[in-house]
């Protein structure tokens, strides 16, 4: 879905390497090319990208400053692309629909960020949090590699959905001190508490996600925002 208008500016044979994959609510693109390019078009019209450089090349001239490979930049959805890139350019972008980026920002109580993104589209990261986006989408390249039918199957769609957007909303909103509230209310305390107890008792055979949920009365979503909040 994306609308691509990229111009060579230098002379040499094109080589370049795009992969993409996803569902309806997220996708994850990377791509390489190894000449010089102004590069136009625009973003998927229907989801908010998150792009970071890839581990390789120089830093680029994005809507006329330098961007490296600490920053996030942030297209609304349908935004134009403005970008200037040497050989050696790799990107990887992450679409998340606008309903899952909400969701997402409302489930771990980060209350300010969806307003700091209608005003800012270059976002810091540390380089901890940056190692942990890339991790988490190798992660995901293989899973979806490995099978005939890629991001549909559960485990990459929960990193999909879950892992990924929450990495990169909690990167994005941490220098910027962004209210945020503990998804840890009274009642999923408990609750988590509840589960902690029942796991170490019943060690084996494995436990059922959506038996811990009838154990405790809360949804599965809420459960992994849970847990990921307390243990990544």
């Amino acid at each position: 879905s994306w609308n691509l208008d990229f111009r060579q500016l230098d002379r040499g044979p094109f080589k370049a390497a795009l992969t993409q994959y996803g569902n309806s609510n997220a996708q994850v693109g990377i791509g390489s090319f190894n000449r010089k390019f102004d590069q136009r078009g625009a973003a998927p019209e229907d989801c908010m990208t998150f792009a970071i450089l890839g581990r390789k090349g120089s830093p680029i001239i994005w809507r006329g400053v330098e961007n490296d490979h600490n920053k996030v930049m942030i297209y609304r959805p349908g935004e134009e692309i403005d970008c200037s890139s040497e050989p050696g350019f790799e990107v990887i972008t992450y679409s998340i629909s606008e309903e899952l980026f909400h969701s997402t920002c409302q489930g771990f109580g980060i209350q300010d960020l969806e307003k700091f993104t209608l005003k800012r589209r270059i976002f810091p990261i540390s380089p901890e949090a940056r190692r942990n986006l890339l991790e988490i989408i190798d992660t995901t390249n293989r899973i979806a590699a490995e099978c005939v039918n890629g991001a549909s199957t559960k485990a990459s769609r929960d990193l999909l959905e879950l892992r990924i957007p929450h990495l990169i909303v909690r990167a994005i909103a941490e220098p910027f001190d962004c209210a945020t509230q503990s998804p840890l209310t009274v009642r999923n305390m408990r609750a988590l508490r509840e589960i902690e107890k029942h796991l170490k008792n019943h060690t084996p055979p494995p436990t059922k996600v959506r038996d811990l949920c009838e154990l405790t009365g809360i949804s599965e979503r809420t459960l992994q925002y849970v847990f990921m909040w307390k243990y990544g």
